[in-house]
């Protein structure tokens, strides 16, 4: 009646319009979907190109700290390279561990710096042929011996010190790569061995803490070889063979969540609203490439890195396994 005096035209309605026939089969209204989160680590270990370890290592950060995130898929497809960037990102789950399980599924390739985002995860998975392992240390030191004199370019140095002029470069016409003028001396050559021994203890006991192994059997199966997913299932470097859906199934049961529990993949990085390279018919820089601009990458990668440790399987295997 008091509806009736606002509007003439207002009536009862039936119960029945409003009936909810199928009520909730549970109380948990509103509450955010459980997920899991799945983070690529795809190319080669660096700051701020390949895996990107900065912006890695803040999104592995921020997927610890997401309630709704059950479990953490790590997908690691990398031949290695920094030595920092690979600690960086694998730090991140040391800090975390045990705050939700962190799954890490290889793909082609995950050697070297690629098995040290690995070792630390509470399981690996590996197809049984993905290339994985080479626990080693590997440097080099690239410099022009009688290139700039083929091209009729020379250099002169004034210097103050017997090692001031390590590393000052002879810069390739038209290409910005620039080559050290002179090779390392015996007693560099012996101190940066020395470095490399170094390194390599430190990766074969990290190794040996993350798999919960003797570093004795370690460094018996380390010392830069290669496995297969296969092999090194049975060298318990990988703890199961099978694909990125294994990761997330394994995933599923070590977070307590039932087997056919619906939950929510949330993949990371996260693709640009606009894939501009798409847009203008330019490939992104992970698909089709000719061998030259693969070879360049990796180049300019050691370059950059030029007498440096670094934790990297030898080119000839990753470079194989990705034009495969």
């Amino acid at each position: 009646d008091a509806m009736k005096t606002l509007d003439k035209k207002a009536r009862i309605l039936k119960e029945s319009k409003y009936w909810i026939p199928f009520p909730p089969s549970d109380d948990k209204w509103g509450e955010p979907p459980k997920a899991i989160a799945v983070i690529y680590a795809l190319g080669i270990c660096d700051m701020n190109s390949g895996i990107n370890a900065k912006k890695l290592g803040e999104i592995l950060k921020k997927a610890y700290d997401r309630d709704e995130i059950k479990a953490i898929v790590l997908r690691v497809d990398s031949p290695g390279g920094d030595a920092m960037a690979s600690e960086y990102v694998s730090r991140v789950a040391r800090e975390n561990a045990g705050k939700k399980p962190l799954i890490v599924s290889q793909g082609a390739v995950a050697a070297s710096g690629g098995y040290w985002l690995s070792m630390d995860a509470d399981a690996i998975t590996a197809s049984p042929l993905t290339i994985t392992g080479s626990i080693g240390v590997i440097g080099a030191w690239i410099y022009n011996k009688g290139l700039a004199d083929s091209l009729g370019i020379h250099t002169y140095i004034v210097k103050r010190g017997k090692r001031a002029d390590l590393g000052y470069p002879f810069t390739l016409p038209l290409i910005p790569l620039g080559l050290p003028n002179r090779g390392l001396t015996a007693e560099e050559k012996k101190e940066f061995e020395e470095t490399i021994k170094y390194y390599y203890g430190i990766f074969v006991s990290k190794a040996a803490a993350g798999r919960n192994l003797d570093s004795a059997f370690v460094d018996s199966v380390a010392q830069g070889r290669i496995w297969s997913g296969k092999t090194a299932k049975e060298l318990k470097l990988v703890d199961a063979c099978g694909g990125l859906i294994d990761a997330i199934e394994l995933a599923k049961e070590k977070s307590g969540l039932g087997k056919d529990e619906r939950v929510r993949i949330i993949e990371y990085p996260k693709e640009s609203f606009i894939d501009w390279g798409a847009l203008f018919g330019i490939s992104k820089a992970s698909e089709e490439r000719d061998d030259s601009e693969k070879i360049y990458e990796a180049f300019k990668f050691l370059l950059d890195k030029n007498g440096l440790p670094l934790y990297m399987a030898p080119i000839e295997y990753w470079k194989r396994v990705q034009d495969e």
